[in-house]
């Protein structure tokens, strides 16, 4: 995990050095020609202007590829902690402890944007036995106990969260997964390929979501931000969107986020 993370802070810093460069160059271009008083040549501006599309393109998914390391590392992250909360309070109940998780634990559950507290629902209620027993009695119930115990804990570690459930706990960006979207109709999908309905999704999640925009996106709108959602095609993104249920989808064509 630590070699994943290592390649994350990696592609951040290229991320950001790339932008820079662009920026620089777009910048000593401009003004490298009002210096020497050339006049615009359109043709030349189509061409320079091509060039930092493609440029910016290449820095586009370079942030793509970050984002879904970063959802990766999140989600391993998530489900270690989930372990290790599960192991606690299991253990608070065997020795009859103060059902407290430790400071850090509670620290990177709020980093994470997880509650440890949910867990509480999830785990059995403790048991006491009042009766006395011979020592024999004694060790095969704490056999039994422990027997049950390790059952418990397979049970919960193999049966990690959906990507729906962990997706409405968080507050950052996931993408949607593949078992999610081939869980929609192929009436509804028809040609569209899940990068495409990925790539939709995390252009409505920064505008709705980090810019907090109300105001629902018209067709026009989402035109302007660089979104084909016309056509049979482009109308099946946000219409797998809406069957998942991550966005509401008006009859005028109208575009919010749950």
């Amino acid at each position: 995990m630590e070699k994943s993370v290592e390649t994350l802070e990696a592609m951040f810093q290229k991320a950001d050095s790339d932008l820079n460069y662009l920026a620089r160059k777009v910048e000593f271009e401009l003004e490298n020609s009002n210096e020497n008083g050339e006049s615009s040549n359109p043709a030349k501006m189509i061409e320079k202007i091509n060039e930092i599309k493609k440029e910016y393109s290449a820095i586009a998914q370079d942030a793509l590829d970050i984002q879904k390391t970063q959802k990766e590392a999140m989600d391993f992250f998530r489900t270690q902690l989930l372990t290790a909360c599960q192991m606690v309070q299991k253990l608070d109940q065997q020795t009859g402890a103060d059902n407290t998780n430790p400071p850090d634990l509670q620290e990177l559950a709020s980093l994470l944007n997880f509650d440890p507290d949910s867990l509480n629902k999830m785990m059995p209620p403790s048991t006491e036995d009042g009766n006395q027993a011979t020592n024999s009695n004694t060790s095969q119930s704490t056999n039994n106990s422990i027997q049950s115990t390790s059952q418990s804990d397979q049970t919960a570690c193999s049966a990690p969260l959906s990507a729906a459930d962990l997706r409405s706990q968080s507050k950052e960006y996931m993408d949607i997964s593949e078992e999610e979207f081939n869980s929609v109709s192929d009436l509804i999908r028809g040609r569209v390929k899940l990068a495409d309905v990925n790539m939709t999704y995390q252009v409505l999640w920064r505008h709705f979501k980090e810019e907090k925009n109300k105001k629902p996106l018209k067709t026009a709108d989402m035109h302007k931000m660089g979104l084909k959602v016309s056509g049979a095609t482009g109308e099946a993104k946000l219409k797998v969107l809406r069957a998942l249920k991550v966005l509401q989808l008006s009859s005028k064509g109208e575009v919010t986020l749950t």
